[in-house]
């Protein structure tokens, strides 16, 4: 029996649709799997500029060890940092040298799992703008794009879904930036720790 190229089937009506309809949800699936891939990169590296912009203040980051009190004051004497109060048996506060700003570390199962950075109020926005304090929404844009999400109620602020951590930062009436928070995800009431 000859092979005869000129009598191929033809695929039926019924072929055709369902072979489009896979075709278009496979183009659909590769859409998504871009968008979510550029969303992650994005992601990445904003998480690796805040965590290297913060450390630079006072060598503190996330899941940095907490070798007790003590230590802890220690260490942040050496940078200029000297404790205001003691708020639990893991959460410090801490000023700046120069009193621009308060520093707020907080620990658990014996890593850093929250850093907070207050301006002081009435303090004037510093010029080296330290932990993103005293930068406007335009210029935080401009560093670390668009936020995860906004919020206008009661005071604007910017928060950054970030691989490991979450940041959030708020402005205040005068248009820049009064607070940075930087912590681990909440996990059923709990900060959650990586291991």
């Amino acid at each position: 029996m000859a092979f005869n190229p000129f009598k191929l089937p033809v695929l039926g009506k019924s072929l055709r649709t369902f072979t489009a309809i896979l075709v278009v949800l496979l183009l659909l699936a590769l859409a998504a799997g871009v968008y979510w891939l550029s969303r992650q990169q994005e992601t990445t590296v904003a998480g690796d500029y805040c965590a290297y912009q913060i450390q630079l203040e006072h060598g503190l980051s996330l899941g940095s060890p907490y070798e007790g009190e003590a230590a802890l004051v220690a260490y942040l004497q050496e940078r200029g940092y000297s404790l205001l109060r003691r708020l639990s048996d893991d959460n410090f506060e801490f000023e700046s040298s120069g009193s621009v700003y308060l520093l707020r570390v907080k620990t658990h199962r014996g890593s850093v799992s929250s850093l907070y950075h207050y301006l002081r109020p009435n303090a004037r926005r510093p010029l080296s703008r330290p932990c993103f304090l005293g930068y406007s929404p335009d210029e935080l844009r401009q560093k670390l794009g668009a936020p995860s999400a906004i919020e206008d109620y009661p005071v604007q602020s910017y928060r950054y879904d970030l691989a490991d951590a979450v940041l959030t930062i708020v402005f205040g009436n005068d248009g820049w930036a009064v607070e940075t928070d930087l912590q681990r995800p909440i996990v059923h009431g709990q900060s959650a720790t990586l291991d």
